[in-house]
């Protein structure tokens, strides 16, 4: 299992959208900051675990990190943590390790993109 394809976006508005209509538009800023420094520390955890060979440490991050990527539309993140979480279950330790390290760097590209999402949504607050 690969972590991405050619076609995989670093962020899926659509399930932002979402999330707003079952909260408040208003919240999303908060949320997606939130997320990010969640995402910061359990990738960090997963790196730390990753150095130590720790396996079921990384599976148990990436399950957690998954779950909250895949809510705020970070897909690449969402990916890769699914495959890493499948790579540790299946027992193909190098392949996870692999797409571990490929973790930070996916999850690095998301910070702008919802950070800017994060604005429109406090900008649309400002003006309602």
């Amino acid at each position: 299992m690969t972590s991405l394809n050619a076609d995989t976006p670093t962020l899926d508005k659509t399930i932002l959208n979402i999330l707003a209509e079952q909260t408040t538009p208003q919240v999303i800023p908060e949320l997606i900051e939130a997320y990010l420094k969640d995402t910061a520390r359990r990738v960090a955890l997963i790196q730390d675990a990753a150095a130590n060979g720790n396996i079921a440490q990384i599976r148990y991050q990436a399950h957690t990190l998954k779950s909250s990527s895949g809510a705020y539309g970070a897909m690449q993140v969402y990916t890769t943590t699914k495959a890493i979480e499948h790579a540790c279950t299946e027992g193909n330790n190098a392949h996870a390790l692999r797409l571990a390290a490929q973790l930070p760097e996916l999850a690095q590209r998301s910070i702008p993109v919802l950070r800017e999402i994060a604005q429109e949504y406090a900008d649309r607050a400002d003006h309602s």
